[in-house]
């Protein structure tokens, strides 16, 4: 079955602060994969995607830790079915020429990818039972609960925390700031654990045809 390789083309929370809204599209195509995943996920998703250095590591990181102990690396997460509603991904760990593959959530399979730097890929057959192109769904209208066991749950955070969450949240336009005045609320919305701004930041700096996260 042929293997198509995606990208993470945009990433949004959804207007009830619930959950993240992510697209992967095909990287030599039109069609793409809309996936719910949770809060949590979607956070780390913009802290990879703009190689934003944390104080501590996460569970992903230490996933990765574990891997370069035993001498196994990611080869690459497979989108491989759907079912009910559900995408279901395999992550491809490679181990002295031994293939070894783990079940996992979408929304953890495109963070280690992103850690780790391994292609996210689909099966061909997939974009027929839940693919879409700008023109709409390719096969019969479908909606997508791919991660339902996502908790969805804000952490609490500090007073002075609140306050400066509660000002990035009043913004709303971010097409007026410049790419260094967004990349510094990009930075403060991260440490104040605003994600949802953050990913509005995120996806106002990938219009701008100056900024380069690398």
């Amino acid at each position: 079955m042929e293997e198509i390789e995606l990208e993470v083309a945009n990433l949004a929370p959804q207007t009830q602060g619930e959950a993240f809204n992510l697209i992967l599209k095909e990287k030599n195509g039109d069609r793409f994969l809309p996936v719910i995943i949770g809060l949590p996920e979607g956070r780390l998703i913009v802290i990879e995607q703009n190689h934003i250095a944390m104080k501590r590591p996460f569970a992903h990181d230490l996933l990765l830790q574990l891997c370069e102990k035993t001498d196994c690396f990611i080869e690459k997460v497979l989108i491989d079915d759907y079912r009910d509603g559900i995408f279901y991904v395999h992550i491809h760990l490679l181990q002295n020429g031994k293939v070894l593959k783990l079940d996992s959530r979408v929304s953890d399979a495109v963070v280690l990818a992103l850690k780790a730097g391994a292609p996210i890929c689909t099966l061909s057959s997939i974009f027929a039972v839940a693919g879409y192109t700008k023109e709409g769904p390719i096969g019969q209208p479908h909606r997508h609960f791919s991660d339902p066991d996502d908790e969805v749950m804000l952490e609490p955070v500090g007073d002075e925390e609140d306050d400066e969450t509660d000002r990035l949240s009043e913004v709303t336009d971010f097409s007026l700031y410049t790419v260094d005045e967004l990349t510094e609320l990009l930075r403060r919305a991260v440490e104040t654990e605003n994600y949802e701004a953050a990913a509005l930041i995120d996806a106002e700096l990938n219009k701008r045809p100056d900024y380069a996260k690398e």
